[in-house]
């Protein structure tokens, strides 16, 4: 009686360490090593229940919310962060600085996007050579190219959060303010990261952002501390369980834990405040 008391606490606390997708497979090794070690059963019947109790475990496995979806999923995210990163340094290298975080028009309003902008870095310059600069990003010729995105900045995977109605929904997006990368219409440049390319986000993937990927709006800094105010948890959600990834200035993508302290955050996103990391 003490031995299966023992040997369910064991299993109870694996399954609390592990979750459902490790207990599956450790509950498979247990009963495949029982079923071997068990007297006067013959050798091929214990193959055949093996092969069995494997087939119906990893059935299972595959049924379980999110296992052999969610690994795509944010490989996929993950590289397509990578490419922006690498499509902003190639910005940085032709032109000197990153994009500012829009093109103003003579009044001052965000008129075009950053994202607009790289196109022709993520091979995309037909697309960005049917934009018209001389009109608003949503004018009666943009407009025309709404859709036109999915291989760019939109994912066939979309976080869960994600609206599939909205195709034109952004999922990259950038946090803008003062000490960020992108302090709106002024670029910045690598010069201006003295908190290290390695520990500054240049882009962040949102879930239901409610952005669309030709609109000059991103995330504001203000807006993130005050969502995080005054719990300590990270505000910014993908619909990864682990947390968003995000693209650094060096291109390296990275995930921002859901439960990373607020001054983490804060510290990951401004390139010159000098606070240390704790990750």
């Amino acid at each position: 009686m003490l031995y299966w008391f023992a040997a369910a606490s064991l299993w109870l606390a694996i399954g609390v360490w592990l979750g459902p997708c490790g207990l599956v497979p450790v509950t498979l090794v247990a009963l495949s090593i029982a079923i071997l070690t068990r007297p006067g059963v013959p050798g091929g019947l214990k193959a055949s229940l093996i092969v069995l109790l494997w087939a119906c475990g990893l059935l299972l496995l595959a049924s379980l919310p999110g296992v052999g979806r969610e690994a795509p999923r944010r490989s996929h995210c993950a590289n397509k962060l990578r490419q922006i990163g690498i499509a902003l340094q190639e910005y940085h290298d032709a032109y000197g600085s990153f994009p500012p975080a829009y093109l103003a028009d003579a009044n001052g309003k965000p008129m075009h996007s950053w994202r607009v902008l790289i196109l022709p870095y993520l091979e995309h310059r037909q697309l960005y050579a049917q934009y018209n600069f001389s009109e608003p990003w949503n004018g009666p010729n943009n407009r025309l190219l709404a859709n036109q995105f999915s291989a760019v900045f939109g994912s066939p995977f979309r976080c869960r959060s994600d609206d599939p109605a909205k195709p034109a929904e952004t999922s990259y997006v950038a946090v803008v303010g003062p000490r960020t990368m992108w302090p709106g219409a002024e670029s910045t440049t690598f010069g201006d990261i003295p908190d290290g390319a390695t520990k500054t986000v240049l882009v962040v993937e949102v879930g239901g952002s409610g952005i669309h990927w030709m609109e000059p709006r991103d995330l504001d800094m203000s807006a993130l501390k005050l969502a995080a105010q005054p719990a300590g948890t990270n505000p910014i959600a993908s619909g990864h369980p682990g947390g968003p990834q995000a693209a650094m200035a060096d291109a390296s993508v990275r995930t921002l834990s859901k439960s990373m302290r607020r001054d983490t955050l804060e510290a990951f996103f401004t390139r010159d405040g000098g606070e240390p990391i704790d990750e």
